[in-house]
């Protein structure tokens, strides 16, 4: 969790966004990770590692998967002192199973936000991508799926729908927007 005092996290955190294609998880994480000098792990890169046909695309059997391996990994960067992000489409399942994992580890603070945005922007968002990665109708599939899920309660939302990657940084690490600043700052000299 943030130390509540200076919002920062220290070398013991896991950041794990979940969310559907398009919503800016790897987007948010790249800029966190280097932002805190983080390790980023991309779970969708391990797809690449597996022949076709080990595990059916998207099953719960591969999410698990990817999520020990996303785990043992994230232990790894933390016992060198590395504070870790970790990005994929989880469902509550697999971020139980990492949840499970690092808690092994003394002194680990594991918070896991929930990346959304509407289908409008999530569609076109996924049109910016190359050719290679666009998600097309999954993306809609996917929004569906994350909004029939009843999340655990230490699952934070944060809606990205017309944000720009800084601003979605600021509103994960509890930051108000300038707007906001000037109007307690106008506040405080009345």
């Amino acid at each position: 969790m943030d130390n509540p005092k200076t919002n920062k996290l220290t070398m013991s955190d896991v950041l794990i966004l979940t969310g559907p294609a398009g919503v800016g998880k790897t987007t948010t994480a790249t800029i966190w990770s280097s932002m805190k000098k983080a390790a980023h792990i991309q779970a969708d890169d391990f797809s690449f590692l597996l022949d076709e046909g080990t595990f059916e695309k998207w099953s719960e059997e591969e999410d698990k998967f990817f999520a020990k391996i996303s785990a043992m990994m994230a232990l790894q960067f933390l016992m060198n002192g590395l504070p870790v992000v970790i990005e994929y489409v989880w469902k509550p399942y697999a971020i139980e199973e990492i949840r499970k994992e690092l808690f092994r580890m003394k002194g680990i603070n594991v918070r896991v936000v929930r990346l959304t945005c509407d289908l409008e922007e999530n569609e076109n968002r996924d049109k910016q991508r190359t050719p290679a990665n666009q998600m097309g109708e999954r993306v809609k599939i996917l929004q569906d799926e994350f909004n029939e899920i009843v999340w655990p309660s230490f699952v934070e939302e944060l809606d990205t729908t017309g944000l720009f990657p800084q601003q979605i940084l600021d509103k994960l690490l509890g930051k108000q927007d300038s707007t906001e600043e000037e109007k307690g700052e106008e506040k405080e000299g009345e």
